[in-house]
Order: C-alpha cells, then sequence, then structure tokens
C-alpha cells in the first residue's frame, strides 16, 4: 500500500468512527426525549430505525476499507474507487441515501486534512 494511502487511510476511519459515534450518541439523545416524554413511542421507533440503518450502512462500509486500501495505486485512485463502491453499496442494500452523502463528505475532509498535515 502506497504511503499516503496508508496515511489517507488512517484519518478516513477516524472520521467513520466519528460518524458512528454520532449516530450511537443520537440514539441515546433519541431514548432520553422518549423517557421524557418530548417524543411519543411512534416518533422513537421510526427515528430509530432510521438510526438503526444508517449505522448498518457506515460499518458496513468500514469493514472494506482495507481491502480497498490494498488496492489503490493512489489516494485519488482510493477515493474514486470508494465513492463508486459506496454510492453502488448503499443502493444495492438498500440504505439511506444519506449514508452516501455523509460518507462522501468524510472522503472529501479527509482529502483537505490530509493536503494540510
Amino acid at each position: 500500500m502506497q504511503e499516503n494511502v496508508e496515511k489517507y487511510l488512517k484519518i478516513l476511519k477516524l472520521e467513520m468512527d466519528d460518524l458512528i459515534k454520532g449516530i450511537e450518541d443520537g440514539e441515546v439523545l433519541l431514548a432520553k426525549r422518549l423517557e421524557e416524554r418530548e417524543i411519543r413511542d411512534f416518533v422513537f421507533l421510526e427515528n430509530l430505525s432510521v438510526f438503526k440503518m444508517e449505522l448498518m450502512g457506515f460499518k458496513a462500509m468500514e469493514k472494506e476499507l482495507d481491502t480497498k486500501a490494498e488496492n489503490a495505486k493512489s489516494v485519488e485512485d482510493f477515493m474514486d474507487d470508494l465513492d463508486e463502491f459506496v454510492k453502488k453499496r448503499v443502493e444495492d442494500m438498500g440504505f439511506p441515501k444519506v449514508v452516501y452523502e455523509l460518507i462522501k463528505r468524510k472522503l472529501e475532509k479527509t482529502a483537505k486534512i490530509q493536503t494540510i498535515t
């Protein structure tokens, strides 16, 4: 694996962990709002199911990062390959489209971070 790809991968994994942590925090907040009766059961269950689908999507994509990085010749190739892979996987698995949009933003953010470090 090229050194730049390896560096990019490390940063991207941190960013993916941040996405996952954000969803988990959202679930905790959602449960608290239900407990305090700020939302009804129906709203809680509907939002929780969306959070669970997003979380499954992020975790599924995270598992593929190392494999994709191994085959990358450059950071740009890696980004392009991941972008195409995530887009297709989100569509094929029926994950919410926001999974693709958030991961794409993380890909771009990671590229920016890498250029300044």
